[in-house]
């Protein structure tokens, strides 16, 4: 922390900690902003409740409390505690993501995710939490989606037409 206090005398530095995979940062950042807390929130009383050991996914799977899973590009099955995994295994979990792994493994439905920043337009987040603006240069190699947020719009839309 001495450190970072000493190289702001030159320009700016901040001490974070090291997130791994694509936009963790961003995923930080845009909960932050939105509802105030940048993880392990509940929100099944229609309201965000901050709880940290309680609330995240690896302490819910683990405790067997969630009964299925959406994983959008993140592979919980590679990084996740193993009692958590197991609990994966036994549960419906579907997947969007760009290439298969631990998660798309074990997943019940695999939907094609789009890369943002080469097939989709999008805000990510370095790891100092700098937001970079990037634009696609290409389109996915199917038409039945044009991001992720287009894909979890479609599955938002069928279940309300099931729902009726």
């Amino acid at each position: 922390m001495r450190l970072v206090h000493e190289l702001n005398d030159h320009t700016k530095f901040i001490m974070g900690i090291n997130m791994g995979h694509c936009n963790v940062a961003g995923f930080v950042q845009v909960m932050s902003y939105t509802i105030g807390y940048p993880y392990a929130v509940n929100f099944s009383r229609g309201y965000p409740i901050y709880s940290p050991g309680e609330f995240t996914n690896a302490d819910m799977l683990a405790r067997n409390e969630i009964d299925a899973l959406l994983v959008v590009c993140a592979d919980l099955a590679a990084h996740q505690p193993r009692k958590s995994v197991e609990w994966m295994v036994k549960i419906p979990v579907v997947s969007v993501d760009i290439a298969p792994c631990p998660t798309t493994m074990l997943s019940d439905v695999v939907l094609p995710g789009v890369i943002s920043g080469m097939e989709a337009k999008g805000t990510f987040y370095r790891m100092d939490h700098v937001p970079l603006r990037v634009k696609k240069f290409t389109d996915p190699p199917f038409d039945f989606t044009t991001s992720d947020a287009d894909t979890l719009k479609q599955l938002l839309d069928k279940i309300k037409q099931i729902k009726g």
